[in-house]
């Protein structure tokens, strides 16, 4: 029972810890599901008991599959509980399926692996490896009544229950000077889990203890890559962990107590003169054991402190890793402290290791030997308590596994990504660089249950990869996204970049995470001059028809599968050619598992049956015959203003990407507008001289307003910006002749180019703020009036008109939403100087970058 009670105290405890901690854990609300899964008995339930979990793990990918040990109490042996003599272990997916596995093979895994040994130690241990396979620990012994036989070893199990490969760690631990069996091993999944495990564990009748590193061979199994002791510890009170280290390699996690008391009780200096929390690192194949490293150490002599248990990770919330400590003072006070390997100053003066530190310290009031009160205070480096909440807001995760991404390009999830894009991009909440380690970025592409590598990027060798802040940018090649609809993942090694202010390797994204979909192929086939006559001729019902019989003959000519093409039914006139001809829609479906073709083999294959009609059997069928040979067949456009607002959004969301937009309708305005003047407002003379006058007024106004701004300018920074990209800001200044809006443009730091990082004053931005005010009454409003006259009186509608009026009546809208918004929140004004923070190129030199940073920060302040 007070076993059981430790257990609960210190699960809180950690829980706690973790939760309160961080910066934030989660971005929604977590949402906990439930579902019944039957336990059946294999072996007779000597003691009534229902069945419980013992152990669970988790597989890192990306799949939320986990593995749970489950098992029924046979009997106790004194303080000992002791289960049904086989292994059960249920696979749990995510889907709540159960793939249940029974290893019952009691001559390998014999009944001294079924019982607890002295109340805590559990001889078996079940780790999670990667794919279906499973590592399983135990002991076992050619006598089990002599504990002197007893030897360490592992199975690689996969979800069948196989007996994949074995392994034999070496004689089991016993204490020293004593045939007393306990086991004492740990073991750690490397970051990259096909790159094998370390064990760890006590080396029997001494103090000393020994690690190993196994490396996978394939096929399931596993071999020794490299060992090594370390001597006679010499502790009283010990304890030790081990685990992955973001780096590829693992950390050898220890706390160590020498005995010293002193009867003071103040909680400032509860630690002892030598105790401390210290570690060895070790590199993936290291061959010697290096010297450790200091963590933390607690050098106010005090009260004797009994570490009780240890727990180390890599920091998931955070950057680095974490360790979380517990221990007991002699006056019954327990103390958390929770270490990081991120902070600012080094522990000591002879080692880099950079921590930051905090401890919690528990009271327990007992009475008449039961504990009935428990003080919880928690306390930072200087001893200073400080006040914990539940997190409630500052919620980060973004859905990506990794709770440092903010965002990516392409978004996770998206099911439209443009074909044959060049470049992706990762934004983090920290700024980061790259770590020119083996890591890989690789592109996966998955087709019928399989993932095909579509590209690797190695962290060491990439030419064309760009680190900015907290964004990296890495071209990719046109081919690697190219099959319209395909299901695309990419992976991003641990280690792949590294924090800029610490230095510390980060976490990757793992496999199956940033998922994401290629768009289907919308195209477009022309009928010819007999098929447009064939097609008028048809009614409602009968134009349906056509294009379902249409695209059953070319499933059958191409051929691919029924449910591959598509069509929205719709038609219209192609003003383009000179003879009458209709354009009618056709998609093209993404490939489902079975599909033998992808996308782009249908596209390529359609488009040149159809040029080559003559000889082949689009002549033959029956409405096949009316498509047009020299049209093929071709995509759909896209409206490019809207695409480049988008893909700008997610690849800089810190940008002022508005300008795209406010931009391509001020450019879509001046064009319509200027047509619509110059043709149909012919039409009717009482509105042509009006529609020329407030065309003329305000084009004159906004160029003579947006010269003078460019040459006002006397600040030292536009100056030198000036010098670079004059011609272009020129150019923008004429285009500003439609909305002096688009000098915005200037300064939005779209996509990160430094051309677009204008340095206008304050003075500037004002008199760009009161002259869009007055575009907005000298142009945009009286020609969208000017237009709804026109609407109401003339004959004919054409589409000139119905383009204008959407034109106007967008940029009416726009500028009067965004200038209220503008004035109601200051903080997003692109108006405003003191708001903007001028984003200066970074120098490979450090000096020059502390300097530029220090130019960044003296406008961020609101």
């Amino acid at each position: 029972m007070n076993t059981l009670l430790y257990s609960w105290a210190f699960l809180f405890i950690t829980i706690f810890l973790l939760t309160i901690l961080p910066t934030g854990l989660t971005q929604n609300v977590i949402k906990f599901s439930e579902f019944i899964y039957t336990e059946r008995p294999i072996q007779s339930n000597l003691t009534g008991r229902q069945p419980f979990i013992i152990d669970i793990g988790h597989y890192r990918d990306g799949q939320n599959t986990a593995i749970i040990r489950t098992a029924r109490e046979s009997f106790d042996v004194g303080i000992n509980r002791c289960f049904e003599r086989r292994l059960l272990l249920r696979i749990i997916h995510e889907n709540r399926s159960v793939i249940p596995i029974n290893f019952d093979n009691i001559e390998e895994i014999q009944d001294i692996n079924y019982c607890y040994v002295n109340a805590v130690k559990n001889p078996i241990g079940i780790y999670p490896l990667f794919d279906q396979y499973i590592l399983v620990t135990y002991t076992h012994a050619t006598n089990t009544a002599d504990n002197t036989t007893f030897v360490d070893r592992g199975v690689v199990l996969d979800w069948s229950g196989k007996n994949i490969s074995t392994l034999e760690f070496g004689p089991s631990f016993l204490n020293p000077g004593t045939t007393n069996w306990i086991p004492s091993s740990f073991i750690s999944i490397n970051i990259n889990p096909k790159r094998g495990f370390l064990r760890l564990s006590g080396v029997s009748g001494t103090n000393d203890f020994e690690w190993r590193q196994y490396a996978y061979n394939g096929d399931g199994s596993f071999s020794l890559l490299q060992s090594d002791k370390n001597y006679n510890i010499g502790s009283n009170t010990f304890q030790a962990t081990v685990f992955a280290t973001l780096s590829g390699g693992y950390a050898i996690v220890y706390a160590n107590t020498t005995i010293t008391s002193t009867l003071s009780n103040s909680l400032s200096a509860q630690f002892t003169a030598n105790a401390g929390i210290y570690a060895i690192i070790l590199n993936y194949n290291q061959s010697y054991t290096s010297d450790p490293i200091i963590l933390h150490e607690m050098p106010t002599p005090n009260l004797l402190v009994a570490f009780t248990s240890l727990y180390c990770s890599v920091d998931y919330a955070n950057i680095g890793h974490i360790c979380i400590l517990s221990g007991l003072s002699a006056n019954n006070t327990r103390i958390i402290t929770p270490t990081t390997t991120t902070s600012t100053t080094p522990t000591t003066s002879i080692t880099p290791f950079y921590i930051k530190v905090r401890y919690a310290v528990i009271l327990r009031t007992p009475i008449v030997g039961q504990i009935i009160n428990f003080t919880f205070n928690l306390y930072d480096e200087d001893n200073r308590q400080f006040k914990y909440a539940p997190l409630t807001s500052n919620l980060v995760d973004n859905g990506y596994g990794n709770l440092n991404v903010d965002t990516t390009y392409p978004q996770k999830g998206i099911s439209n990504l443009a074909l044959n894009t060049e470049e992706i991009s990762i934004t983090f909440h920290d700024r980061v660089s790259f770590s020119y380690s083996d890591a890989n970025l690789t592109i996966y592409q998955r087709i019928n249950q399989t993932d095909i590598i579509r590209q690797l990027i190695n962290a060491k060798t990439c030419s064309k990869c760009a680190a900015s802040d907290k964004v990296i940018t890495l071209d990719v090649f046109r081919c690697t996204f190219n099959d319209p609809g395909g299901q695309y993942y990419i992976q991003m090694d641990n280690n792949f970049i590294k924090s800029s202010e610490y230095g510390e390797p980060m976490l990757g994204i793992g496999s199956n995470m940033w998922t994401f979909q290629t768009g289907n192929v919308l195209g477009k086939l022309r009928l010819t001059t007999n098929g447009t006559l064939y097609f008028q001729k048809l009614n409602e019902s009968e134009k349906q028809d056509f294009f379902t019989n249409i695209i059953n003959e070319l499933v059958i000519i191409i051929p691919t599968e029924d449910r591959r093409l598509e069509s929205n039914k719709h038609n219209q006139i192609d003003t383009s050619s000179d003879e009458l001809k209709i354009l009618i829609s056709l998609s093209i479906i993404a490939a489902q598992s079975g599909d033998k073709k992808n996308t782009t083999s249908i596209k390529d294959d359609l488009d040149l049956l159809i040029r080559n009609k003559q000889y082949t059997n689009i002549s033959t069928g029956a409405f096949t015959n009316y498509l047009d040979e020299t049209y093929g067949f071709q995509k759909t456009a896209i409206v490019v203003f809207l695409l480049v607002f988008a893909v700008a959004t997610l690849r800089s969301p810190e940008s002022e990407n508005f300008a795209i937009l406010q931009f391509g309708i001020a450019i879509f305005r001046i064009i319509t507008v200027t047509a619509f003047t110059f043709t149909d407002a012919k039409g009717i003379q009482a509105l042509y001289i009006p529609s020329v006058v407030f065309l003329a007024v305000p084009l004159g106004f906004n160029l003579i307003l947006a010269f003078s701004i460019l040459f006002m300018q006397r600040d030292d920074k536009f100056v030198e910006w000036f010098a670079r990209y004059g011609r272009s800001a020129t150019l923008f200044a004429l285009l500003a002749g439609s909305s002096i809006d688009i000098l915005l443009v200037l300064k939005s730091y779209l996509m990160k180019f430094e051309i677009f990082n204008a340095p206008f004053s304050d003075k500037s931005l004002k008199m760009i703020f009161w002259g869009s005010c007055a575009d907005v009454l000298l142009a945009d409003i009286p020609q969208f009036i000017i237009q709804i006259f026109y609407l109401l009186y003339s004959v004919e509608i054409e589409f000139l008109l119905i383009f204008s009026l959407i034109a106007s009546g967008l940029s009416v809208l726009s500028n009067l939403l965004s200038k209220l918004f503008f004035i109601k929140f200051k903080a997003y004004s692109p108006y405003l100087s003191t708001l903007y923070i001028h984003h200066a190129v970074e120098s490979n030199d450090s000096d020059d970058f502390n300097d530029d940073k220090k130019i960044v920060e003296v406008n961020k302040d609101i």
